[in-house]
């Protein structure tokens, strides 16, 4: 993975021998190739398969630089799990506000199509963000969706981090019990593991329709859900 597959920021080996870079580069770059390559590495072998030897391996460094960023293996997984899910929130809460905004800050148009505050449909383009992402960027997918729930400890924190804030972004329908909110998300996110567990990050953007559906149902109910859902491929069509 690189910055581009939103889990770390690009970085190419430096030039071999005496090279007179900064050593603060040089211990970025390292960094960088490191949380490149741990996720690389967990998306070809599984997390419990992958070993220390195999990330120093694809990332072009030695052992001892290894221990010199990390203590562990774990814990070059949470830095590149951190930084990939900092990352993919920007992208989609970039994507919600920009509908929200409206196209060119055309108010009309915004309002016409729901940009004018309508949080269902800033879900769903939040949603068709997010999806996209995981498709151009499968080791991403896994390191997110699978491998995080077989690391444990800080790891699965992070998670359920992240998914609280998701959760707080849903607000909960009037005289529904708080977690109305959990049972949603956990449905979408459970369905997003079992794909790319299988392989298919590829196939997600083709089930945006339905989880998005399975999304706001619990929420809405099934008719203003149709309509939600319509107005956000509206949006993200056009």
């Amino acid at each position: 993975m690189s910055r581009d597959p939103r889990a770390i920021a690009p970085a190419r080996a430096l030039p071999s021998g005496r090279h007179g870079l900064p050593a603060e580069y040089v211990a970025a770059n390292q960094r960088a190739r490191l949380l490149r390559a741990v996720g690389e590495v967990c998306a070809a072998r599984g997390w419990v398969e992958a070993t220390v030897a195999e990330i120093v391996r694809a990332a072009g460094v030695s052992p001892r630089t290894f221990y010199r960023h990390f203590a562990s293996k774990e814990q070059c997984f949470v830095a590149a799990y951190q930084q990939a899910v900092e990352e993919i929130e920007a992208t989609v809460l970039a994507a919600a506000r920009a509908q929200a905004r409206g196209e060119q800050g055309d108010r009309a148009v915004a309002r016409r199509r729901g940009g004018s505050g309508d949080w269902r449909v800033r879900v769903g383009v939040g949603l068709r963000a997010l999806l996209e992402e995981l498709r151009a960027h499968p080791a991403l997918a896994r390191m997110l969706f699978v491998d995080a729930l077989f690391v444990g400890g800080e790891a699965l924190a992070c998670r359920e981090r992240t998914l609280a804030r998701l959760r707080a972004r849903l607000p909960t329908p009037a005289g529904a019990p708080p977690e109305v909110a959990e049972a949603a998300l956990g449905g979408v996110v459970e369905t997003i593991y079992h794909v790319v567990l299988e392989g298919g990050a590829h196939e997600l953007p083709g089930m945006w329709e339905e989880l998005l559906y399975c999304l706001l149902v619990p929420l809405l109910g099934h008719e203003r859900t149709l309509a939600a859902s319509a107005e956000a491929a509206d949006i993200a069509d056009g």
